[in-house]
């Protein structure tokens, strides 16, 4: 999988070209577990997102640079920054239950909205499930 990256100089904006909006869902049915996201930004940097209750959603608005299919967001200083990856797992047990959120739906504008739906099993796994376009 190829995965497309700006460089960003500081004080810059990160869009290349034309955008479109991308949302992601993160999905909790989990029975007990709370689910703590975070949003992996480029330069190193990283985002908490809200932590999310069993049977609850996070909705993420993103932005997708057309011709890149790179994902961008709004950081803290208004500033669109790449988005490289999305990790998942149950706040009490991150480290060892965290997952990659595949973007991939999103990254190639096949979708504009992707569902991720995190389930326990051995461990927790959050996937694709119920894309919606």
């Amino acid at each position: 999988m190829t995965l497309g990256f700006l460089w960003v100089a500081p004080g810059a904006a990160a869009i290349a070209g034309e955008t479109a909006p991308a949302v992601l869902e993160i999905v909790n049915e989990t029975t007990r577990a709370v689910l703590r996201c975070q949003l992996v930004l480029a330069h190193f940097m990283t985002r908490d997102l809200a932590p999310t209750a069993p049977g609850q959603a996070l909705e993420i608005d993103l932005l997708r640079e057309t011709a890149s299919g790179t994902l961008l967001r709004s950081d803290l200083d208004g500033r669109l920054v790449p988005v490289e990856n999305v990790l998942c797992g149950a706040d009490d047990d991150w480290m060892a239950t965290r997952n990659d959120v595949d973007l991939t739906g999103l990254r190639a504008g096949s979708l504009r909205r992707l569902r991720i739906v995190c389930v326990e099993g051995n461990g927790m796994s959050c996937s694709a499930a119920g894309a919606v376009d």
